[in-house]
């Protein structure tokens, strides 16, 4: 049962991220129609940043960065990142 709880947060968290990288990829997307691979880049580091703003305003008075979670933010990101120069979803239908 541990495993599925910690399955399911990491599948939320994971669905947030996703989320707001791309509400802010498809804001960029309407100032910048014609530059995906800027809009893409842009919108993954700004959801990198408020994945670590997030991160930094949760800590406790004298807790350390965690720096793992950075990590993994990073990695998704790049990853989401790669698989959104191929599809986003305010892209369907139009090259």
């Amino acid at each position: 049962m541990k495993w599925l709880k910690i399955g399911t947060l990491l599948l939320l968290v994971l669905a947030a991220m996703r989320s707001g990288a791309w509400g802010l990829g498809w804001v960029l997307a309407r100032l910048l129609p014609e530059k995906k691979t800027i809009v893409v880049a842009a919108a993954n580091t700004l959801g990198l940043l408020a994945f670590i703003l997030l991160l930094w305003w949760n800590l406790m008075p004298g807790e350390p960065i965690d720096w793992s979670a950075i990590v993994f933010g990073l990695v998704v990101f790049a990853l989401c990142g790669v698989s959104d120069l191929f599809w986003t979803p305010w892209r369907t239908g139009r090259r």
